[in-house]
């Protein structure tokens, strides 16, 4: 859930985070808005069935995985973030 993700990030230093969009409660834009808040520098992956890409206010440094998808697609996903 993002509350788990949160308290990971909370006690962890991590470089990317990858979600779904549909998580139950939070949903992932709301979940990548707050980690932007809290943790800036950490990467978001947007994970998706859904032909429209996540509505974020700063796009930067995030990128958008359309599944189904494999490893190729993960690791080009994180090549395209600003590490």
């Amino acid at each position: 859930t993002a509350e788990q993700a949160l308290t990971i990030l909370d006690a962890k230093p991590i470089a990317i985070l990858i979600t779904d969009l549909g998580l139950p409660g939070m949903s992932g834009t709301e979940l990548a808005k707050e980690v932007r808040e809290r943790f800036p520098h950490i990467g978001i992956i947007f994970a998706t069935g859904q032909n429209e890409a996540p509505k974020l206010g700063d796009p930067a440094n995030t990128a958008l995985l359309r599944k189904p998808f494999g490893m190729p697609d993960i690791a080009k996903a994180i090549g395209s973030l600003d590490l």
